[in-house]
């Protein structure tokens, strides 16, 4: 039993030194730009968070060609739910969870993609223009 005092003594001083969770809802947002692939589709979302809920538009595209798309779902930290719809067609669902901060991976279902791998990609922001 005494071995582990210096163990546990050690991992206290590790997790105190952290200086809080190192997953902290606040570091993460879907509010931005994201893309990702599942071959052969190509995923463009621009999406915005207040609180749980997300909106957004984007566009999936394959070599046929390109859909637009409008988003809405919630975010649950770190789940993230995701349903894109297009007129005439069936909704398609992502579930995932953030890897990091800038990354989601998950699940695809409906509109004949149930069970397709994708993660998406935070694109980064453009920079503003300075005089």
């Amino acid at each position: 039993m005494r071995a582990r005092a210096p163990l546990a003594a050690a991992l206290l001083a590790l997790l105190a030194a952290c200086g809080g969770d190192v997953v902290d809802p606040g570091d993460f947002s879907l509010t931005g730009e994201w893309s990702g692939t599942s071959a052969p589709y190509t995923f463009a979302l621009d999406l915005r968070q207040s609180g749980e809920d997300v909106e957004g538009t984007g566009t999936v595209s394959a070599p046929a060609g390109s859909l637009d798309v409008e988003v809405d779902g919630s975010w649950d930290h770190p789940a993230v739910e995701l349903v894109l719809r297009a007129p005439g067609f069936q909704d398609l669902t992502f579930a995932g969870q953030f890897a990091r901060s800038d990354s989601i991976a998950g699940t695809l279902s409906g509109s004949g993609l149930d069970g397709r791998q994708l993660s998406l990609l935070r694109l980064p922001a453009p920079e503003a223009n300075t005089p």
